[in-house]
Formats: structure tokens, sequence, C-alpha cells
């Protein structure tokens, strides 16, 4: 399955239920699976967009949950990156929040 989305897991989290797919994705796959989706939403221009929206901001908290080691602190540092933008967002400042509690 995760084959098959490849490329689409920007767009996916925006979405009220392929959020959850995303979200379960991410829960129930191998740490492999995990790091694929993150790195794709990382690179990702739409990013930002990703981490203030409605529902995805709910993949990025997941995704910060599931990742480890360096991508987990490469993660933490791209949401922080955007601290200026995300600091007054109502769904992007929870997601901040957990960046900066998850720097380990």
């Amino acid at each position: 399955m995760i084959a098959e989305l490849c490329g689409k897991f920007v767009r996916l989290p925006m979405n009220k239920h392929a959020s959850n797919v995303v979200e379960y994705l991410m829960r129930c796959s191998n740490q492999d699976d995990v790091n694929a989706i993150v790195e794709e939403l990382i690179r990702s221009t739409d990013f930002l967009n990703v981490i203030q929206d409605p529902y995805g901001n709910y993949v990025a908290q997941r995704a910060l949950k599931c990742t480890k080691g360096y991508l987990r602190r490469k993660l933490s540092f791209t949401i922080r990156s955007y601290r200026i933008e995300l600091q007054n967002h109502p769904h992007g400042k929870i997601v901040l929040d957990n960046a900066k509690s998850s720097k380990r």
C-alpha cells in the first residue's frame, strides 16, 4: 500500500479521511515505510501547508511520534524552521510545541 501511495503523501494528509489512513499507516508500518512517508513530507514544498491544515497537523504530530533518531531530529528541525509561521497558527502551534518537546 505504501508503494501505491508514494508521491501522494503530501496531498493525502489534507483530506479528512485520507489523513486517517496516513496516520494509520505510520502507526502500523515498519520503520522503513514510516521513514519513506516522512521523508516525502519533509521534502515537499507544501510541508508548511500540511502542518497548518486542520487534518494534516495530526499527520505531522503522528510523524513526530513514529520517527526515531536522525529522522526525528530532522523532522523536528524542519518544523521548528517554520516557527514564525506556526507560532500564532491554531493548528501549527500544536505541531510546533510537539516538535520543540521532541528534540531528542
